[in-house]
């Protein structure tokens, strides 16, 4: 388990605190990237990012993948395995390798919005790929324009919150 909080999980957070649903997998890979000095981001860090969520999870939480109907995206929250009012039904569960505690949760939502089936083993390259779709051209970004939702690059809102939240390095 994680001692130290991990980026991905510290904008979530901050994310959620807002009031907001979720953040989507090309904000964070882009949102770290940046950070890192490597932008443009690349499909390695999508798959390194959820990676990394399933196999070195927040002790007490578990990422939940969903579908937001705002945005028509997929987006990622965390909450404490003590919610009341987390997802629990139609959920498809990842658990770091050797463990049994649910590290992160997919909702079946999710796969039947990305046209496939809700086979476990489908899941995670489907997600790959659906967020590799704006990762690849540097459209981190979800937001709303005169013709409806767009992705992006950052908006200087963006920055902000990234640079507020991932401030302190801790």
């Amino acid at each position: 388990m994680v001692h130290t909080l991990p980026d991905w999980h510290k904008l979530i957070m901050a994310w959620l605190n807002k009031g907001r649903y979720g953040l989507t997998i090309p904000f964070i890979v882009g949102a770290r990237a940046l950070l890192a000095g490597t932008n443009p981001a690349n499909r390695e860090d999508i798959v390194s990012l959820l990676t990394e969520i399933i196999e070195e999870p927040v002790q007490g939480n578990i990422v939940y993948i969903r579908w937001c109907d705002d945005y028509e995206a997929a987006v990622l929250a965390s909450y404490s395995e003590s919610f009341p009012f987390r997802p629990k039904d139609n959920v498809i569960e990842f658990s770091p390798a050797g463990g049994t505690e649910t590290s992160l949760g997919v909702l079946r939502e999710v796969a039947n919005k990305l046209g496939i089936t809700t086979e476990k083993a489908k899941i995670i390259p489907a997600l790959i790929d659906y967020a590799n779709a704006q990762v690849s051209l540097g459209h981190y970004s979800r937001y709303w324009t005169e013709d409806g939702r767009a992705y992006g690059s950052f908006q200087e809102d963006d920055l902000s919150f990234i640079r507020v939240t991932l401030a302190d390095g801790e």
